[in-house]
């Protein structure tokens, strides 16, 4: 209610003013103006272009250029609701064409001053159609913010619900391996105790003792393969692998597989922890198995070595030795991370898609692959799927095993990572990782998991992982692990990324920025169309009010206006020249051109509605 009390004042307050100032027929006119501009401000919290109408058509009935500002801030404020509260902007270009006709009929019909039509566009555009456009920037503006935030909300949330459940898949499987591990001991812990309980060498009750023992350990594995049974999800197959099976024996079955496979340093992973020897296992499995995938054909590289806990970790290897199978010179990988399954090519999971896509668009702006970051003799080579180790406790526990796998381009070229095709704008991001494919007729097997589960098993195990896209078009994965193993090895996990939703949000910027474009040059390129419009104008006026010397000539002093009419032009110039003399007093004179363009006119004074002087200036 204060508001529309404030709209009442604003719009009023200049009409009263000159009103009070001027007196006479301004009193009258304000008298009437005034109550209809305070109802129009009462209603234009609903209806805000409809009351519009209302200061414009006090403002063409009192001026038909509209040069009457008692009436301008009505038309501002009014026009500023209207943008404000304008779903679309076509009832306003309809209000706007409509008013411009009816100021054209006006000028031609009414007033029969053609010049005065493009004056009142002017003041149209400049005090309602200016508030009008950034009413509407403002309201875009907002809705813009509004929506950005919330879609950046929805992607965050679904982005940490992907990970979440990811990191829960992994810690299961992780402890499945470990509970299988824990089961063969088990077993074999029963096998000793049996062949105890019938050794004839050994007391009785020593044999009971170790019967008990057996039976003990039999309900314990029974017990542990319950437990395994829970921790696998539905449609999970039992590893039919060996439980702890060397990467060497992995390259072993994917040569036979078909795979071009290189390994170097293979008996590097033997000193290594359990968590951590399971860990390298599993990135050479994944990266050999998105590699047979996604890249058929192309020779793959696997190299464990051991190297510094500090940044220089990689500088023994450089790039060197990778230039057999298109390993990665210094700096060539990108930072980008890729691919469900750690998926050189496959879909991107939903807390990667960001990171991929940023790094395929830095790709196409420059030309070569972002190399920030990654620089394989540089200190701090290889940062974590973080950006950095974030303090990890590879670091921290001294010396690490570097298990590096590198594939090339595919033979029959293209990209292997989706980022490297331009999405159609504005194409929404998977929300969630989809499920990994399995290789027919390939004995390697993939976690299905992706990066978020893979980073989760490197980083139990106390070790860090960085995945790109090479310079030669191949892909990349580094995993740095702790040789010796740590209480609390484990770096902390990481939070969530809110990267995608800042590319949302800077998309969302930008949208605003061309609005405000929009709204600046919209009405620039309005004033020079009607500049434009305006030359025409001004040559069929002057055309239309040129008096014939011998017209005037056969004008007589007394002949009523009425008479006349058929022999004057339809128009008449706006103005007298320059160097007229003042209009008699009494006297209403109108103004004829003497030829096209020709600064002198013609000049004809009319009193009681009768012709009482002609003159020549």
């Amino acid at each position: 209610m204060i508001r529309a009390l404030l709209l009442v004042a604003a719009v009023c307050a200049a009409p009263l003013t000159v009103a009070v100032q001027l007196g006479g027929q301004d009193a009258a006119t304000a008298a009437v103006a005034v109550p209809l501009l305070a109802g129009a401000a009462l209603a234009a919290a609903r209806f805000p272009l409809v009351v519009t109408a209302v200061p414009v058509a006090l403002s063409l009935t009192a001026d038909t250029e509209m040069l009457r500002p008692e009436y301008w801030p009505a038309l501002a404020l009014f026009g500023y609701l209207a943008g404000c509260r304008a779903g679309t902007a076509r009832p306003a270009l309809w209000f706007f064409g409509t008013v411009a006709l009816a100021g054209l009929l006006l000028s031609t019909l009414v007033a029969r001053e053609l010049w005065a039509w493009p004056a009142q566009l002017l003041t149209l555009l400049g005090t309602t159609g200016l508030p009008w456009l950034v009413g509407r920037h403002r309201r875009q503006y907002g809705e813009l913010v509004h929506t950005g935030w919330r879609l950046a909300e929805e992607m965050e949330a679904q982005q940490r619900a992907a990970a979440d459940r990811a990191r829960v898949r992994e810690r299961a499987r992780i402890a499945g391996d470990m509970h299988d591990s824990l089961g063969h001991d088990l077993t074999l812990l029963a096998v000793r105790a049996g062949a105890l309980q019938v050794d004839p060498r050994l007391a009785d009750d020593q044999r009971a003792a170790a019967g008990e023992l057996r039976e003990a350990a039999a309900a314990a594995t029974a017990r542990l393969r319950d437990i395994i049974g829970v921790l696998r999800e539905d449609g999970d197959q039992p590893p039919t692998g060996p439980v702890d099976e060397s990467v060497e024996s992995l390259v072993r079955s994917a040569r036979s597989s078909g795979l071009t496979v290189e390994l170097e340093g293979g008996q590097t992973a033997e000193a290594l922890p359990p968590m951590a020897a399971r860990a390298a296992h599993r990135v050479v499995q994944e990266a050999l198995t998105n590699a047979a995938k996604h890249a058929p054909g192309a020779a793959v590289r696997v190299v464990l070595e051991r190297g510094p806990g500090a940044g220089g970790a990689h500088g023994g290897h450089g790039g060197g030795r990778g230039g057999g199978h298109g390993a990665r010179d210094a700096g060539s990988t990108a930072s980008a991370r890729s691919g469900d399954d750690g998926d050189p090519s496959g879909t991107i999971d939903a807390t990667d898609a960001t990171e991929a896509t940023e790094a395929t668009e830095a790709t196409e702006a420059t030309g070569s692959p972002d190399t920030t970051g990654s620089a394989d003799s540089a200190g701090g080579a290889h940062d974590d799927v973080n950006g950095a180790d974030a303090g990890g406790g590879a670091d921290r526990a001294g010396a690490v095993c570097v298990v590096r796998v590198v594939n090339g381009p595919p033979p029959g070229g293209g990209s292997q990572h989706p980022a490297h095709t331009r999405h159609a704008p504005h194409a929404p991001h998977p929300p969630y990782p989809r499920p990994s494919r399995q290789v027919p007729g390939t004995p390697l097997a993939s976690g299905g998991v992706g990066l978020v589960g893979l980073d989760e098993r490197v980083r139990v195990a106390g070790g860090s992982l960085h995945s790109g896209v090479t310079a030669q078009g191949g892909f990349e994965v580094v995993a740095r692990l702790p040789v010796a193993a740590a209480p609390g090895a484990a770096r902390p996990a990481r939070g969530p990324a809110p990267t995608l939703s800042s590319r949302e949000w800077e998309r969302t910027r930008r949208r605003v920025r061309r609005s405000l474009a929009q709204t600046v040059l919209g009405p620039v390129a309005v004033v020079v169309g009607i500049l434009v419009l305006m030359i025409p104008v001004s040559v069929v006026s002057d055309a239309l009010s040129v008096l014939d010397r011998s017209a005037y000539d056969r004008l007589h002093i007394g002949e009523r206006r009425g008479a006349l009419e058929d022999r004057l032009p339809p128009f008449t110039r706006d103005g007298p020249p320059d160097d007229a003399p003042r209009t008699p007093p009494g006297k209403e004179c109108v103004y004829y051109g003497t030829g096209l363009y020709s600064v002198g006119a013609y000049r004809l004074c009319f009193a009681g509605g009768v012709l009482v002087s002609k003159a020549v200036l």
